[in-house]
């Protein structure tokens, strides 16, 4: 159709590329290319519903666990999803330390792993993909090993499934949640991190393990970092601290740039529990001293042990929107010292503790990080509505004067009309000097919104001079109105004027919306007509310019309404005189 040339294509996708990401504006963050919208952690309640967070260029989903237990569901795939730019990024649960009910030697938890997997072709608007989001391992609260974390997928409805052999593997991304901390076992074997054996991605990293149990000590070990997303470097956490003192050993740091692991107990000479792990800035490790270990600084460093008292808690990592990213993990608590440190947001294992009622030991969540590149969605108006969706109308009788109220008073002529300008449509007939209400629906059949600002009009074209007789009049510029049938227009007010032989109906409010695919607008005005409404007039027709597109309707076919009588053709003979009838 002509009215597809007119179309302007409106993109506002930007890249600006930063390591394994594309960002966006961000408010007042210190980054200039991070969002001007808070992130939106997804709540079970609307584990179906996840908020795609648009910052006007490339828009993103952030899927995280906001209770205890695993956050499952079905994602659906929005309507400008690009397959040729996305990706999708998994950390799993840290492992939770082990409780060893103030007896010592409790490992730490391993850290979660990391996935990424890129340009998914899910078929826009008609798949729903399912994921799981791993929770931290649960805490023992007592005597007892610490839960290992969930493993976090995206793509299959299960995460051996995602792992498995055969098709569609391509479409699926995976990690691994970190083992728990055993408790009060002189040959512990490490709490092993997320590994990348069982995972699926074209980029994986393994979280770090949690720190081992020397000897006889009774000092309980640091937790490992989640695994993190860093290209062109190793984003494998690092592992926590061996304990194999009283004091207890610090949290590995998240993977990736110049991370480290956590230090061991036996490393400070003052009695001061072992140091947390840099995070991946290379800076933040938690400091151990005589005391409760200190929690992690920097993003993603890992906390301290702690000396007769609890671990430092890892720090949350910040690769993504500075606000998420991987983890470090929590420091180890000292003899009978307590709760060990959480493990970081996402993904860090939990130190181990002696006594992890308090809060202590856990792991952190995982997390699911979907960003994609929209494709541009364009409106597309159509007056062919399918249905009969041009009429006027007359009063309360068929030759009263009509109201500027939507379906009002007697229906006198009704056409349904096409996008054709070609064609014809026969529509009725009309009274001369009589108010008549003309109204008519516009549809939008694109996959984008449409949106009529100030400014953009309806034209009713080839009125005067036309079907509604040399010199129609209209009363007021108000005598015009929109029927609103998406309930979405945000300020409906109009103006209604001749423009030439045409009337036009021009949007003054704010906006007038036209919902993708199914969005209905009605328009409508009231015209006095002439006293010379021509017979049959097939002049007139409807056209729209809104959002910068044009839409010519079908022609209409409007004529005046004849007065009843007899008409006689040819000629009769009356007493002899023969009379003639043209």
């Amino acid at each position: 159709m002509n009215h597809k040339l007119l179309k302007i294509l409106r993109s506002s996708a930007v890249f600006i590329t930063v390591t394994a990401l594309t960002f966006l504006p961000f408010g007042d963050l210190i980054h200039p290319y991070l969002p001007d919208k808070a992130a939106k952690i997804i709540p079970k309640t609307e584990q179906a519903q996840a908020d795609i967070i648009d910052g006007g260029g490339d828009k993103w989903v952030i899927i995280t666990v906001a209770s205890v237990s695993a956050l499952s569901g079905l994602w659906p795939v929005p309507a400008d999803w690009n397959p040729s730019s996305n990706s999708i990024q998994v950390i799993g649960a840290g492992g939770t330390g082990g409780d060893t009910d103030n007896a010592g030697r409790a490992g730490g938890g391993g850290g979660g792993g990391y996935g990424k997997i890129t340009n998914l072709s899910f078929a826009p608007a008609s798949s729903s993909i399912p994921f799981n989001v791993g929770a931290g391992g649960a805490n023992p609260g007592s005597l007892g090993r610490g839960g290992s974390g969930g493993h976090t997928w995206f793509g299959k409805p299960t995460f051996a499934a995602c792992n498995g052999s055969g098709s569609g593997l391509s479409f699926c991304v995976s990690a691994e949640g970190g083992e728990g901390g055993t408790a009060d076992d002189t040959a512990v074997p490490l709490p092993l991190g997320g590994n990348t054996g069982s995972a699926s991605g074209t980029v994986e990293y393994a979280g770090g393990n949690g720190g081992s149990i020397s000897g006889a000590t009774d000092g309980s070990s640091g937790g490992g970092g989640a695994g993190g997303p860093i290209t062109g470097a190793n984003g494998t956490g690092k592992n926590g601290g061996t304990a194999d003192l009283a004091q207890g050993s610090g949290g590995g740091g998240a993977g990736g740039g110049s991370s480290s692991a956590g230090s061991n107990s036996d490393v400070p000479t003052s009695g001061e529990g072992g140091n947390g792990g840099n995070g991946y800035g290379g800076t933040g490790g938690g400091e151990g001293t005589t005391g409760a270990g200190g929690a992690g600084t920097a993003p993603g460093a890992g906390g301290a042990g702690g000396v007769a008292a609890a671990g430092g808690q890892g720090a949350a990592g910040t690769q993504w929107l500075s606000t998420f990213g991987s983890g470090g993990g929590g420091g180890g608590a000292g003899d009978n010292g307590g709760d060990g440190g959480l493990g970081g947001l996402y993904g860090g294992g939990g130190g181990g503790g002696s006594l992890c009622s308090n809060g202590g030991c856990t792991g952190g969540d995982g997390i699911i990080v979907i960003k994609y590149t929209p494709v541009v969605l364009n409106p597309d108006l159509s007056w062919d509505t399918g249905a009969t969706d041009f009429e006027i109308w007359a009063g309360a009788t068929a030759t009263s004067d009509a109201v500027n109220t939507w379906d009002n008073g007697t229906l006198v002529c009704a056409t349904s009309l096409t996008d054709d300008n070609s064609r014809q449509s026969t529509c009725g007939s009309l009274n001369k000097n009589q108010k008549y209400r003309v109204q008519t629906v516009l549809k939008n059949v694109g996959e984008g919104a449409a949106s009529m600002a100030a400014g953009d009009f309806v034209d009713h074209k080839n009125v005067k001079t036309y079907w509604a007789g040399t010199s129609p009049t209209i009363s007021a510029s108000s005598d015009c109105g929109f029927n609103d049938f998406g309930t979405d227009d945000t300020s409906a007010t109009c103006n209604v004027a001749f423009s030439g032989n045409d009337v036009r109906i021009t949007n003054t409010g704010t906006s007038v919306q036209l919902a993708a695919t199914t969005g209905t607008e009605g328009f409508m005005y009231l015209i006095t007509t002439d006293s010379d409404v021509p017979p049959s007039n097939a002049s007139t027709y409807m056209n729209a310019s809104i959002d910068s597109i044009t839409e010519d309707s079908s022609r209409i076919v409007i004529g005046q309404k004849r007065t009843p009588g007899i008409r006689i053709r040819g000629g009769v003979t009356i007493r002899g005189a023969h009379v003639k009838f043209r």
